[in-house]
């Protein structure tokens, strides 16, 4: 695990040092979808999949049936993970700053900074959590199914032209490690395995 952890840290690194530039620019403008309204359309509902109105309340509910299960460890430390990782995106936000991509190849309205990108980031987070909490015999599909769709609300966000790719790489990155580190701290404590 401590290699996994490793490696997500060192691509988060990567794409915070590395993004923004010619390189992101020439990845996004193939992807942007400015001249496809059927696949902006796809985009916009998986971003809206990825944002707080929809991940908040699943996190919520999956909770909620942790605590009807007696597994009041297991539903504070989902709570824990999820408002943590969006709080420290929100600091990450706030600390890099970075510009978003130019303003008219926007297709939603957007107004923090760009890294990491929250949906990706919280996607991640949220869904992967939800998948390792899940119990033994359902997590290798549950996990395979978060991946995919956090992947697939990341890529919105790139068909949207609101983030560089570099953003949305270094927001799954940092969610996974997030999720990953925590739970790995609290594996001793609670009975995940």
């Amino acid at each position: 695990m401590r290699r996994v952890l490793a490696a997500l840290a060192l691509i988060w690194a990567a794409m915070l040092a590395l993004g923004g530039g010619t390189a992101d620019r020439a990845l996004l403008l193939p992807i942007q979808a400015g001249a496809h309204p059927g696949i902006a359309t796809a985009a916009h509902w998986l971003t809206l999949a990825g944002s707080g109105t929809i991940l908040l309340p699943l996190a919520a509910l999956a909770a909620l049936w942790l605590v009807l299960r007696r597994d009041l460890r297991a539903a504070l430390l989902l709570a824990a993970i999820v408002l943590s990782a969006r709080l420290l995106v929100v600091a990450q936000k706030g600390l890099t700053a970075r510009a978003r991509p130019e303003p008219h190849l926007h297709l939603v309205d957007v107004s923090s900074a760009s890294f990491p990108s929250a949906h990706a980031a919280n996607s991640a987070a949220t869904l992967l959590c939800l998948a390792l909490l899940l119990p033994r015999e359902t997590r290798p599909m549950a996990i395979g199914l978060a991946l995919a769709f956090s992947v697939a609300i990341g890529l919105s966000r790139l068909v949207l032209g609101v983030h560089w790719p570099s953003d949305v790489v270094g927001g799954w990155a940092f969610g996974l490690f997030w999720t990953l580190a925590c739970l790995t701290l609290a594996r001793r404590r609670l009975s995940l395995s």
